[in-house]
């Protein structure tokens, strides 16, 4: 789950930053928080890539542009993931609607219950929107969300599953058919980028000639067969 927090003083980013990660600890939730300080910068992520972004926490009163002005901005960029408007003004409450806000954070006056259940509730909803990967070792059937999975290869007749669980990168080795997955996940941005490899498009750090860069730094052959999908994907993310 990829969270951004935008917010121009330092204490309420570091407070939120320390919430999140505490909370999904806890609860055990894979998240990745970024902080900004301003709703320029924000923007400038999202136009680069608003489909992998699940959760945004916006402070209203900012320099430059103000967190309403950036959340329309967003929605009409094509963003649809879910947003926190936060602020000490209670009176604007009724503008989130506006901007299709899921809650409204008071500074100061929320408690950590009221913080814990608004994250918790997008959490819950990405995790649930998310499609599972079933797979079978030793009789024993493993669903791991799809949202964790760098790649899939097949290496000697076995299909080996490359995902994180608690930010710790893990390898799962079982049988199956890879093209049975792939037709499982498609539509939820994984790409065939080989006969011996399927990847989480969300994870391609860089195309660095026949082969792609994941963010977990492995290096993964590219065929000819594929390269034409995979140019095509990777330029639709870029624009």
């Amino acid at each position: 789950m990829r969270v951004i927090v935008c917010d121009d003083n330092d204490l309420s980013r570091n407070l939120y930053y320390e919430l999140i990660n505490g909370i999904a600890e806890a609860e055990q939730i894979e998240v990745n928080v970024k902080m900004v300080s301003s709703g320029e910068e924000l923007l400038q992520i999202l136009k680069k890539d608003y489909r992998t972004i699940n959760l945004i926490y916006l402070d209203i009163y900012m320099e430059g542009m103000d967190g309403f002005t950036v959340a329309k901005e967003s929605r009409e960029l094509g963003y649809e993931g879910d947003i926190v408007m936060c602020s000490s003004d209670k009176t604007r409450v009724f503008e989130a609607f506006e901007v299709k806000a899921i809650n409204y954070i008071v500074k100061g006056a929320t408690d950590y219950s009221r913080f814990r259940e608004v994250f918790l509730n997008s959490a819950k909803k990405e995790i649930l929107s998310k499609p599972t990967v079933s797979l079978i070792k030793d009789r024993k059937k493993i669903e791991i969300n799809s949202d964790r999975i760098y790649y899939l290869e097949v290496y000697n007749r076995k299909i080996i599953t490359h995902y994180f669980d608690r930010n710790e990168l893990c390898s799962l080795e079982t049988y199956g058919s890879l093209k049975t997955i792939e037709e499982e996940l498609e539509g939820d941005g994984f790409i065939r980028i080989h006969n011996s490899y399927l990847v989480n498009g969300k994870f391609i750090k860089n195309i660095l000639g026949d082969c792609v860069e994941m963010s977990n730094g492995d290096r993964l052959a590219v065929s000819r067969k594929h390269k034409k999908n995979l140019m095509e994907y990777w330029t639709s993310t870029e624009s």
